[in-house]
């Protein structure tokens, strides 16, 4: 099941779906194409949310597990990983190309963090 989409905003006809088989998987609107197909350990429940970046050929994966993965769309390799929420992250957004917001609302965690994407470290915690 498809649990999330997002657009590039680099490529508006390019479209990321995330979902319970812990894919995401990158389509062309126009053509109605899956051009790839990037697999992450998300745990059960698969992809929660994506985010493109708005710089480069990375996209954010909020997953079931807890962790933000940070994927390189075009290799198709997990570049890095933020690891802090305790539950599903629920959204997860690049505010610039070197900030990741993401949130989890499950009552065993229920917090909104901030990440330096560069450092992979957490900047901020609001519960």
């Amino acid at each position: 099941m498809v649990r999330c989409v997002a657009f590039d905003p680099q490529k508006p006809n390019i479209l990321a779906s995330g979902s319970d088989d812990q894919t995401i998987k990158i389509w062309n609107i126009e053509s109605g194409a899956c051009q790839s197909t990037l697999g992450v350990d998300a745990g059960y429940g698969g992809v929660q949310s994506v985010s493109f970046s708005p710089k480069d050929n990375v996209i954010a994966a909020g997953c079931a597990d807890g962790k933000i993965y940070l994927v390189d769309a075009l290799a198709g390799a997990v570049k890095s990983t933020l690891a802090g929420h305790n539950a599903p992250v629920t959204q997860v957004e690049f505010i610039d190309a070197d900030t990741v917001v993401s949130s989890s609302n499950n009552r065993y965690d229920g917090t909104t963090r901030v990440w330096d994407v560069a450092t992979g470290t957490q900047k901020t915690e609001f519960e």
